[in-house]
């Protein structure tokens, strides 16, 4: 793959890592969970495995983009690797490495949720007991999605490629679901 497609990828495993999260931080997260919890509770069967299935599909997601760099994986390290070769200034390159040094207690959270909950399912630590290990918080979690895009931009305008944005019309297409059922 040419780095321009490694940045293509790696754009989309982020912004698809990032909607995963939004929809998984609706059923979860502080400002929402509250108003959403009467409706989910109504439709539990289904509820329940969506809520984990985003969850997991965030944090697996995040973990292709981070994962460590080898030859033959596509990962944000390895482009930071390579981005010298394909002409990306220095001091871009530098920048980038500085935001994924920032990163590294949240990628060791995430390192420790996708080998001991989901890659290779430990039978030391119950569910519970993984999270407390990993010690990441929701917030560090999207922050990974952010730090992400940020270097991938970096490097896509440097190159004189448009910028990437997440979007957000899963989160609002999902809460208006909701709503529907709550009126329902």
């Amino acid at each position: 793959m040419t780095f321009k497609e490694k940045l293509a990828l790696l754009f989309h495993l982020t912004i698809e890592a990032r909607g995963f999260y939004d929809i998984w931080y609706v059923y979860e997260g502080p400002e929402t969970k509250k108003t959403v919890e009467p409706v989910i509770n109504r439709f539990k069967g289904f509820f329940w495995f969506d809520d984990r299935a985003h969850f997991t599909s965030a944090v697996m997601y995040l973990y292709q983009v981070f994962d460590t760099p080898r030859e033959d994986r596509v990962t944000l390290c390895g482009l930071i690797r390579d981005a010298g070769i394909a002409g990306v200034p220095k001091e871009k390159i530098d920048e980038a490495n500085g935001l994924v040094k920032q990163a590294e207690a949240a990628l060791k959270g995430l390192t420790i949720l996708r080998h001991n909950l989901f890659a290779h399912r430990t039978s030391q630590l119950g569910y519970g007991d993984v999270f407390a290990k990993a010690n990441i918080s929701a917030p560090q979690l999207r922050g990974l999605t952010e730090t992400s895009l940020r270097v991938l931009n970096i490097f896509a305008t440097s190159m004189g490629l448009e910028a990437e944005h997440f979007r957000e019309f899963g989160t609002t297409q999902l809460l208006g679901i909701l709503e529907l059922l709550r009126q329902s």
